[in-house]
């Protein structure tokens, strides 16, 4: 991306490397890639370039500002949503609103500033006596960096809230927040934001849709031999099994949602529904522009038969075993094929 010869434009192509430096021998038409722009999200997510504990705001670091990383990390959220990745679904409402209606329809709240600055805040807040207030504002520098440092009535209380919040949100987060502007210029991603900020505000800001045992299962589409054949057989009963996982994980994560606490609970529990469709597809959410072809669900057979599933995530072609004679067969290689292989290359 830092090459000149970069275009946006021009299709992505992605190769990943196990720890040996080895890269696979795959072309890649869609999987990697979904994967990559997976992965490098999440990483901008905890990043230093944002913050908060579930929707950021963007942060201001001068190393960051210096090395154009906002603008590369607007680069990354554009280019995802151009070549068939998801969003990012973790800003703020406050800065979507920054990007697409701008600081003059924005109204930020004390979620958007940093919790030590949030701390004062309320701590002037609750203060009823005029000469309390004085000194707070006196002898707190966050409020004379904003330039809030003088009240004269108790009136005047709220206007200080306010315009405090809004220097630290707004104002001064103004040199990041226009070189992420810059970034998600690219390919006119910006623009477009600007002209239907209602459909991009849920790629930006809404959590990742939850998937349903249902909803997963009817991403793809089943690939079976012919009725009455001894393979359809086997392939009836390995579908049977595959929607009992499928529900068994969907109660998991219900369970484990309710119990997030519970570390040993955690530690031992079985793939998540978002997990089965990032091992078949790449992706662990159905991306904006969906898939370039529907997903299949294969099965294995004869020379090919083997214990675990397999996944083609750039034929988008999820292959499942039919050589156990069990349910707990089943799900025990699912869990263990499935949970071995969170990304590329570390399989």
């Amino acid at each position: 991306m830092r090459r000149k010869t970069f275009n946006p434009l021009h299709k992505i192509s992605v190769k990943f490397s196990d720890y040996e430096g080895n890269a696979e021998g795959a072309i890649d038409a869609g999987g990697p890639s979904r994967e990559m722009f997976r992965l490098v999200l999440e990483y901008l997510k905890n990043s230093e370039l944002f913050t908060g504990k579930n929707k950021k705001h963007i942060t201001l670091n001068n190393r960051c500002i210096q090395d154009n990383l906002y603008v590369e990390a607007g680069k990354i959220i554009a280019l995802s949503l151009v070549h068939g990745g998801p969003g990012p679904h973790f800003f703020s409402q406050t800065l979507f609103s920054l990007l697409a209606y701008g600081h003059e329809n924005t109204v930020p709240t004390l979620d958007d500033v940093d919790e030590d600055i949030r701390t004062a805040i309320v701590k002037l807040q609750e203060l009823e006596i005029l000469s309390d207030l004085q000194e707070m504002l006196i002898s707190e520098n966050i409020f004379s960096i904003a330039g809030c440092q003088f009240i004269s009535n108790m009136n005047e209380k709220h206007t200080i809230i306010t315009d405090t919040v809004k220097f630290y949100a707004i104002k001064r987060i103004e040199n990041p927040l226009n070189q992420l502007i810059e970034g998600l210029s690219i390919c006119g991603l910006y623009e477009q934001i600007r002209l239907y900020p209602h459909l991009f505000e849920n790629l930006f800001c809404q959590e990742k849709s939850r998937l349903t045992a249902d909803s997963l299962e009817c991403t793809f589409v089943m690939q079976y031999s012919e009725v009455g054949s001894n393979k359809r057989l086997l392939e009836n009963r390995a579908m049977s099994y595959f929607r009992d996982f499928l529900a068994d994980c969907e109660e998991d994560e219900t369970i484990q949602n309710e119990e997030c606490q519970d570390r040993e609970l955690d530690e031992q529990r079985s793939v998540t529904l978002t997990d089965v469709l990032i091992f078949a597809t790449g992706a662990d959410v159905l991306p904006p522009l969906g898939f370039p072809v529907k997903p299949t669900i294969q099965f294995l057979h004869g020379e090919d038969s083997r214990s675990f599933p397999m996944a083609n995530t750039c034929g988008l072609e999820f292959k499942l075993p039919t050589c156990h004679s069990t349910y707990e067969q089943f799900k025990e290689n699912m869990n263990f094929a499935i949970g071995n292989c969170k990304s590329f290359g570390f399989a």
